[in-house]
């Protein structure tokens, strides 16, 4: 549902040095979603919480790179609302009454 939210699939590859200009020298720790599908794929979360880390890590990392004023920041931020809207919701199904 996330990646639908990615209009602009923004966040869907890996951001790299060529697109973004000294990106790997500002952020230490890439995320796509792509990398998450790939992850997901191969059973490496092992928690709701290490999925929920990777999303934010996605979003923190271009709200670091990328100026307030930018698509990629806007984007970021809205996405990431989303996002706590889904796992909330998630949330309260897996645990009905909390």
């Amino acid at each position: 549902q996330l990646i639908q939210q990615d209009k602009h699939s923004i966040f869907y590859e890996r951001v790299t040095d060529e697109i973004a200009p000294n990106y790997t020298t500002v952020i230490k720790h890439p995320m796509s979603f792509l990398q998450m599908r790939q992850k997901l794929t191969k059973r490496l979360y092992k928690s709701l919480e290490a999925a929920q880390m990777d999303f934010k890590l996605i979003f923190t990392n271009a709200m670091t790179y990328n100026t307030p004023d930018t698509i990629y920041y806007n984007e970021a931020k809205r996405v990431m609302e989303e996002a706590k809207k889904l796992t909330l919701n998630y949330k309260a199904k897996l645990v009905p009454g909390e």
